[in-house]
């Protein structure tokens, strides 16, 4: 099986996940066949079998690799006055500016994959921030569930066209600092 490190690996992968978004503009994700997407990514059958068994974990994989380029939670919040531009996008700016990945983002399947994602990494480490002010870790968890699909709804939302989109960002931003220091959390 070739390793992540090789960046061959990494090319096709990569040529795989921006393939299936450019599918995924013209057909929900039940309608995308392996074959299909091995033709649209420009890579055989064979190699497309050696990255994912199926679709379904080709579009989990696009989702990983999308919020990989997204800030954490703390990240966001830590460095809120930073004037210092990461290659890192807030979870709701990176949502926003999708780009060629809107028909990942804006797909069904987006928001639990995307926990999925983010579980796997433990919240990053405000959940157990949380717990250390004695939050118990099933309600850290839940409040780190909330954060993250209010967020995410904010960010699709019709208000997130809008000119009205950093004020709506900021007052976010406060309410969830305000949440945070309630428990005992400050940000």
């Amino acid at each position: 099986m070739p390793r992540q490190s090789d960046p061959r690996y990494m090319q096709s992968e990569q040529a795989i996940c921006d393939a299936l978004a450019r599918l995924l503009e013209k057909k929900p994700l039940a309608s995308i066949s392996m074959s299909e997407l091995a033709r649209e990514a420009g890579v055989s059958r064979c190699t497309l079998y050696a990255h994912h068994d199926n679709v379904s974990e080709a579009y989990e994989q696009t989702v990983r690799m999308f919020y990989e380029r997204t800030e954490t939670f703390d990240e966001h919040f830590l460095c809120a006055s930073c004037q210092v531009r990461k290659t890192a996008m807030p979870y709701c700016e990176r949502l926003r500016e999708a780009g060629p990945y809107a028909s990942v983002v804006n797909d069904d399947r987006f928001l639990p994959a995307t926990i999925r994602t983010v579980v796997e990494q433990d919240f990053h480490s405000i959940k157990r921030r949380l717990q250390d002010v004695g939050v118990p870790a099933d309600l850290a968890h839940v409040i780190c569930l909330f954060q993250m699909s209010g967020c995410y709804s904010a960010a699709t939302s019709v208000h997130a066209d809008g000119e009205e989109w950093k004020r709506y960002q900021e007052v976010i931003d406060r309410f969830v600092r305000g949440g945070m220091a309630a428990l005992g959390v400050e940000l």
